[in-house]
């Protein structure tokens, strides 16, 4: 290895050693931005949790189409969650291409997982176009609240694209090192949670409608973080049929 590669690597070493948050957290705006980001999530990872709980104690989950679930029905939920995650650590970071390409992740794989309850072979289709116009005519997604939140996703979905393959540079200063990082851009990290946002909320809403049991069920802490994200007319028809 060349000199001037160990040279580097130890500026690496010494970058990642010092690499710290803590300086963004003296802004009000960045804290602000924070907690409301952290809330949609918290409600997602809430539901996650209580719907792997069903799963693994074997019990048998629907989601309004009368089929039960498969466990690549879930790993897709699961997929989902998991790029939900990722994209808001990068958010919380500065990266906001990567943030917009992860949060594009967790809308396939909620229409592959969702799309494809009734017929497994939605799930496997590689060309997204296919993938939506499929997924679209599907139990789950062709009747309320179904239907509305695909549109809200697919949209989302379009927007995160142009994003992603936009010319525009993500970031005002293009990044060329390490360094560039932790960012807070907030113009940049307001658009991304727009659309994180629209995103989170369709899944909740479809989710917790179409199996209400879910929510009826948790712990009342978890219902409680939960519903803050729910909007009011999802609570009633949740406790109207309970």
């Amino acid at each position: 290895m060349s000199r001037l590669a160990d040279e580097d690597f130890l500026r690496l070493v010494e970058f990642a050693r010092s690499y710290s948050l803590k300086e963004k957290f003296d802004d009000e705006l960045f804290v602000g931005a924070l907690r409301r980001i952290h809330r949609r999530h918290l409600a997602l990872l809430t539901l996650w949790a209580q719907i792997d709980s069903v799963v693994v104690s074997g019990g048998v989950l629907a989601f309004g189409t009368g089929i039960p679930v498969t466990p690549a029905v879930i790993d897709h939920v699961k997929g989902a969650v998991s790029d939900a995650s990722e994209s808001f650590f990068c958010a919380m970071h500065g990266s906001y291409k990567a943030a917009h390409a992860l949060l594009r992740s967790c809308v396939e794989n909620y229409i592959r997982a969702f799309g494809s309850i009734a017929d497994p072979a939605v799930a496997e289709l590689t060309s997204v176009y296919q993938l939506f116009d499929a997924a679209s005519s599907q139990p789950f997604f062709a009747s309320a609240p179904g239907d509305s939140c695909f549109i809200e996703v697919k949209a989302g979905y379009g927007s995160l694209c142009a994003y992603v393959h936009s010319g525009v540079p993500a970031h005002p200063v293009p990044v060329h090192a390490l360094d560039y990082f932790p960012k807070y851009d907030s113009g940049a990290l307001q658009q991304w949670f727009s659309l994180y946002d629209k995103v989170i909320k369709a899944m909740l809403i479809s989710i917790v409608e179409t199996e209400p049991s879910l929510f009826i069920d948790m712990h009342y802490r978890s219902q409680d973080a939960l519903a803050e994200m729910l909007p009011k007319e999802t609570l009633r028809s949740i406790h109207g049929g309970h």
